[in-house]
């Protein structure tokens, strides 16, 4: 049997055009390539069709490189290697009708309202004592997200377009409610298999959140989202002990790759609107991508975030970049759609695959100095997400010894914030 039927059931092998599948076929019986080759030169070809670079036939080798199989792999996997090293171009638009760039909405979404008894709340599913994770506490309102951002990983827990919503968010949050202690301090995020503010106030979700961190003042909420839609959030007044947070990136990089979110400028005009109604809002930074003008991208979207708020008005700023695990990376190549948010050097650290350790270091320092106006007693809390325990002396100048030493130290943070918050609600209060 050909070695290249081996992958016909192959998902990545599948989404590649019949030219594609023709031309690996051949050189496979020319070379009499194995098992591993193949699978190597379908990656590569996945990626140029995922980068918009053409086809595997382009760049197969020609000449004296083509005499031999060793001579003709080494110079493609060079050249690819030589792609991922340079990073993404991200200059100009992307061409018309290729991605929904800058379409604030979205994307076609069949939404399931169950009333399935799943427990809905648990530990962070990426957390692990081979990185510095804080601890967070994952409440799943809602499962799957209705945007389309192409180097997402929660796409490897969810399939398909069904978005699922529970029929009666209120009545879990107060069964969970029970089972709290009262002494315990709770970081709960509801933005992580879901954009948090997507849907509004759909089933009264927003209602019941609000309810839930009014009445636990032990339990600090964080909404996280992409995107700029507010009003259903403000129809009543935000509880002090809940943050609204928004990821953020080089609108470039959104542009290309943050497929139905709103633009980062209308994103931050949203977090404006929020915090002056008086509630507390954070941003992660995540994931910076290593494209070509990454420095000046990410300079400028970092003067654009300080100019519009005070240091006071922030809970936190989070830095990660892109972590992968291989059943993401195959499934981002195998959905064949335009992205270059793989046109990078995958190292493994801890499981996952990312950026050499050193390149990080250099992306969050740059990044941490830039902010740093905001370093000063009543500025955010900083702080990178999920990367190794040895960048945050490089980066902060500082470390923790533990992941639950980290989490203290943020929940401490947070928690000093919303007592000023309170403090300054109060005393607007006497005022009148």
């Amino acid at each position: 049997m050909p070695k290249i039927d081996t992958f016909r059931s192959d998902p990545v092998f599948a989404s590649l055009p019949e030219s594609d599948k023709a031309l690996l076929a051949e050189q496979a019986d020319r070379y009499r390539l194995s098992v591993q080759d193949l699978r190597g030169c379908i990656a590569i070809a996945a990626d140029i069709r995922c980068w918009e670079l053409g086809s595997i036939g382009d760049y197969w080798p020609s000449g004296r490189a083509a005499l031999d199989r060793k001579a003709a792999l080494a110079e493609l996997h060079a050249w690819w290697n030589d792609r991922k090293l340079e990073g993404p171009d991200y200059s100009g638009e992307p061409e018309a009708g290729t991605r929904p760039a800058g379409r604030a909405a979205p994307r076609p979404a069949r939404l399931t309202v169950t009333d399935e008894p799943a427990r809905i709340l648990g530990r962070c599913p990426v957390y692990s004592p081979a990185t510095r994770c804080c601890g967070l506490w994952t409440l799943d309102a809602v499962r799957n997200c209705a945007f389309g951002c192409s180097y997402c990983s929660i796409q490897s827990f969810f399939f398909g377009d069904e978005v699922i919503m529970y029929d009666d968010l209120a009545g879990r949050l107060a069964r969970i409610e029970a089972e709290l202690d009262p002494e315990t301090v709770y970081h709960i995020g509801t933005g992580q298999s879901s954009d948090s503010l997507v849907w509004g106030n759909r089933l009264g979700n927003l209602d019941a959140l609000n309810g839930f961190a009014a009445r636990n003042p032990n339990v600090i909420v964080e909404l996280k989202t992409k995107s700029a839609d507010v009003e259903a959030l403000l129809d009543r007044e935000v509880a002090a002990n809940m943050l609204v947070t928004w990821s953020l990136n080089d609108p470039a990089v959104a542009r290309w790759e943050e497929h139905g979110t709103a633009s980062v400028e209308a994103r931050l005009r949203a977090a404006r609107t929020v915090a002056d109604a008086g509630a507390l809002v954070g941003f992660h930074v995540h994931p910076i991508i290593r494209h070509r003008e990454w420095q000046s991208g990410y300079d400028r979207l970092v003067d654009d975030v300080v100019s519009l708020f005070e240091p006071c008005e922030v809970a936190m700023v989070s830095i990660g970049t892109l972590t992968y695990t291989k059943p993401v990376v195959r499934r981002i190549r195998a959905a064949a759609r335009p992205t270059r948010a793989l046109q990078m050097p995958l190292t493994e650290t801890a499981g996952k695959l990312s950026y050499p350790i050193e390149w990080k270091a250099e992306m969050f320092a740059r990044l941490y100095a830039a902010f740093a106006r905001w370093r000063c007693p009543d500025g955010p809390f900083f702080y990178l997400c999920m990367e190794d325990p040895s960048l945050w002396r490089t980066v902060f100048g500082y470390e923790y010894a533990t992941n639950d030493e980290f989490e203290i130290a943020m929940t401490s943070a947070y928690l000093r914030k919303i007592t000023a918050l309170r403090d300054r609600r109060r005393s607007r209060t006497q005022e009148f």
